[in-house]
């Protein structure tokens, strides 16, 4: 698979159903649940539904979505960053996140940064929950600036929305 960008020490390429088994192991770390929630991805094919009902459908319907990280120097998979499309936002939605032994080491900078840079979007947002501090620390970083809080459709969580405005 080509992959649709690539930095220093990354391959970032759309997600195949083939990459089921490296989604299920992702979706089920400690960090994901916790941050992100349980997905009731608990088998292949739940994460190969995932994947088709996600990432794979958000490149056809959006034009963007979630992408596979790809370590260059081991061709291991190390996590996923994107674009996203959710129920509840007004702009596309940075998000990203790494097998535990990978976190702590710049790869989810280094690959928002890189998608940031290869996106035209003029405005684009990310949510956090509250005591995601590193996430926060990461978006500020990358120049995002903290807006309000905000609720998901059917999630009680109270989330920290941030703001990358941009003139292209």
């Amino acid at each position: 698979m080509n992959s649709i960008a690539t930095t220093e020490r990354l391959r970032i390429l759309p997600f195949t159903r083939d990459d089921a088994g490296f989604i299920l192991r992702l979706v089920n770390t400690e960090s994901w649940l916790k941050y992100i929630g349980d997905r009731e991805v608990h088998s292949l094919v739940a994460a190969e539904r995932y994947l088709e009902n996600g990432p794979i459908k958000s490149y056809a319907d959006n034009g963007f979505g979630g992408y596979l990280l790809e370590e260059i120097a081991t061709g291991e998979k190390i996590g996923s960053c994107g674009m996203y499309k959710r129920e509840g936002l007004e702009y596309p939605d940075l998000g990203f996140a790494l097998l535990p032994e990978f976190e702590g080491k710049g790869y989810a900078f280094e690959a928002s940064e890189q998608l940031l840079k290869d996106s035209d979007l003029e405005t684009i947002c990310a949510i956090t929950a509250k005591d995601n501090t590193r996430s926060v620390q990461l978006l500020e970083r990358l120049g995002f600036r903290w807006d309000s809080f905000v609720r998901l459709p059917n999630d009680q969580e109270q989330l920290n929305l941030f703001l990358l405005k941009r003139k292209l």
